[in-house]
């Protein structure tokens, strides 16, 4: 069993409600250890393999959501939030990343986008935020704009144009 300590993970035997640490592995700068719990092993994240798998799928993908359950089934309400939003505008295509299946995703992309929550939005390779920006940006118009410039058309329509009055124009004969 892995328990978080200051400053690391410790592995330790549990004697009824006694635990001791037997194993001590020091979180550095450059690395922070995960535990995966299921498997009683931990897995480094932050390092450039990471990195780069990350980096490879948000250049793969037009829209890459890093999610809390996967687009069929999201396990919070902001990643539902998003995908519900990402579905008004016809992207029903993107590419999901479950981070509660992976834990190299779950921290590894808050290391890369330097945000520090899930779910995080990727469109055209580059980050947009979470489901609080892509709301404000959905209620803006901006989206649809993030969208176009990714190559993709989004199936709300655009506001209709309003056109201003013609203010009068006196001739001076008149």
């Amino acid at each position: 069993m892995w328990s978080a300590l200051r400053g690391g993970v410790a592995r330790g035997a549990s004697f009824g409600s006694l635990q001791l640490p037997v194993q001590f592995v020091p979180m550095t700068a450059h690395a922070t250890v995960l535990v995966q719990r299921r498997h009683g092993s931990t897995t480094a994240v932050g390092e450039p393999g990471v990195q780069a798998e990350i980096g490879e799928l948000v250049k793969a993908h037009k829209v890459v959501v890093f999610m809390k359950g996967v687009k069929q089934q999201p396990q919070c309400g902001f990643s539902k939030t998003v995908v519900q939003i990402l579905d008004m505008h016809g992207v029903h295509d993107f590419h999901d990343v479950n981070v509660l299946a992976d834990d190299k995703f779950r921290q590894g992309v808050k290391d890369f986008s330097k945000w520090p929550t899930i779910p995080q939005v990727f469109i055209g390779g580059e980050f947009v935020g979470g489901s609080d920006i892509l709301l404000q940006m959905h209620r803006s118009g901006e989206l649809m704009d993030t969208l176009k410039k990714a190559g993709i058309h989004s199936t709300i329509p655009d506001p209709p144009k309003t056109e201003t009055p013609a203010k009068d124009k006196k001739t001076a004969a008149g």
